[in-house]
């Protein structure tokens, strides 16, 4: 029964997902000669989780995914590329080697080496170009939410 509160609930029967849940009763255990059921009880957050995906084959969904450049050296000025396939705005995660700049959907962000993360700095549902200033290595991180 611990932690109180909404965790990461991952399932095995849908591989690539997640879903933020809180169990709301204890756990049932029913047990027989040769088998044990045990039951639990979860409220959810009404979307399902998924990560953002490069294109490691591997994990890579073909009906569902689309292929982004996650990471990228910028010197000077570099625009690229990022889709949210996820039905709702996602919260974008910069992480940077070096202060720069960037411009998402009409905001700019003053970026600072690490992970920049900011209330505004969002992807809109489908294709989002990132305007980036300044020169070093950036990595963009994202989870997008599916009904």
């Amino acid at each position: 029964m611990k932690p109180t509160g909404k965790t990461l609930l991952k399932d095995d029967a849908m591989p690539g997902y997640a879903f933020m849940a809180e169990v709301q009763t204890a756990p049932t255990i029913e047990e027989g000669w040769n088998f044990c059921k045990v039951t639990i009880v979860f409220q959810c957050y009404a979307y399902r989780l998924k990560h953002c995906y490069d294109d490691v084959w591997d994990t890579f969904c073909f009906d569902l995914d689309a292929a982004s450049n996650i990471e990228a050296d910028v010197k000077g000025h570099k625009s690229i590329l990022l889709i949210n396939t996820g039905q709702n705005c996602a919260k974008l995660t910069i992480n940077c080697s070096s202060a720069m700049s960037a411009s998402v959907n009409d905001h700019v962000f003053a970026l600072k080496a690490g992970d920049n993360v900011n209330p505004y700095l969002e992807l809109m549902p489908g294709e989002n170009t990132v305007n980036l200033e300044g020169t070093g290595h950036v990595r963009f991180d994202w989870t997008e939410e599916w009904l």
